[in-house]
């Protein structure tokens, strides 16, 4: 049986071929799925209204503040650029000093990873209702409006149209220069971010329990069901398999074509988005709620919890998991070296590795 870990309970610093490499500890929950760079470096947002920079050793390099909590996880552009939101209504870019380049007032909380585009434009919804597109120099360009908020983080195709997700049970498709192409209702609110795949298609799931498959002309070309609401984003694997979590505790492989692959049930909320390293693992973070919203835990309630990362092969088989401080509803990131990173509501930054005397996969 697992045992619940709090933000006072000690986390090991190995369990079964795993291993932490390094962790940080930040004044707030991190909700905010860490971005890593190139040379090592890790950014991730916290509740306490700061992003953190942080080198290759888990040591701070720079703190900046915001005024207000920031769930938002960070997008590197090509040039180091860091570019999140806040809940203080602000798109930031900030550079790899540390230093602000410049911010942006959208309206609204931002509680999604914004977009970069061609031409350096980054793309973001907000709690104002509206998708923005954002110029390299902080100017707004254009904001489209919907009919609710945005929570989901967009995702631009190699024609520069940018497909995100609403609130309002639609998925919008814009034009580069901010004209709505086509929008497709799905059955409830739609707080998965879209993935579009190399041929066009575009895979976005919605809390009425189905993943939808739409063709770049906004057309449904098949649709995936399951037991649960799906806020998890799609993860598309190099041979066409997309990836996700659904709130009934699975994590699904589906092919190309809509049939099943393998499910796994992972035993918690799977609304952390899967990632997939370049060697076809698939990682995933998992937390488990209160088993009732009038009974909760000692301690600080949003913290205590069980919260995992999995690893699991392509073929479904797990490889490994390790249990955390707290619940995790960031999702993981893998380091240019295989690293895996992510954030928990224990206030903690993680960075784990196999260890080195071999891999010892979990049991299932």
């Amino acid at each position: 049986m697992s045992v619940s870990r709090g933000p006072g309970d000690a986390v090991p610093e190995r369990e079964a071929g795993v291993r932490i490499r390094w962790r940080f500890a930040t004044g707030g929950r991190v909700n905010s799925t860490p971005a890593a760079g190139r040379d090592g470096s890790v950014y991730a947002g916290s509740t306490d209204g700061a992003l953190y920079g942080l080198d290759g050793k888990g040591g701070l390099r720079w703190r900046f503040k915001t005024a207000g909590e920031v769930h938002s996880s960070p997008r590197l552009g090509p040039d180091g650029v860091c570019y999140f939101g806040s809940n203080d209504g602000r798109l930031y870019a900030v550079a790899e000093d540390g230093a602000l380049r410049w911010r942006c007032d959208l309206g609204g909380e931002i509680h999604s990873r914004p977009a970069v585009g061609a031409g350096g434009v980054v793309y973001a919804g907000s709690s104002d209702g509206h998708l923005h597109a954002v110029a390299a120099d902080g100017r707004t360009l254009w904001r489209l409006k919907t009919e609710a908020g945005i929570r989901t983080s967009p995702a631009v195709a190699a024609d520069g149209t940018v497909y995100v997700g609403c609130r309002d049970h639609h998925v919008y498709a814009v034009a580069p220069d901010g004209r709505l192409r086509w929008r497709f209702k799905t059955g409830y609110y739609v707080n998965s971010g879209p993935a579009v795949a190399p041929h066009g298609d575009v895979y976005v799931g919605s809390a009425d329990n189905c993943l939808y498959v739409l063709s770049p002309s906004g057309r449904l070309v098949w649709r995936f069901e399951t037991q649960g609401p799906i806020g998890s984003n799609p993860v598309l694997g190099s041979d066409g398999t997309v990836y996700f979590g659904s709130g009934d505790t699975n994590l699904y492989a589906v092919t190309r074509d809509g049939r099943l692959k393998w499910k796994l049930r992972l035993g918690g909320n799977t609304w952390p988005s899967p990632v997939v390293g370049p060697d076809g693992v698939v990682y995933a973070g998992l937390g488990e709620l209160p088993p009732s919203r009038f009974i909760l835990p000692r301690g600080d309630p949003f913290a205590a919890g069980r919260g995992e990362v999995h690893a699991i092969h392509a073929d479904g088989t797990p490889r490994w998991k390790f249990e955390l401080g707290g619940r995790v509803y960031a999702s993981p990131a893998v380091a240019a070296d295989g690293a895996v990173v992510t954030g928990a509501w224990d206030h903690q930054v993680y960075c784990l590795e196999e260890a080195s005397e071999g891999q010892r996969p979990f049991p299932s």
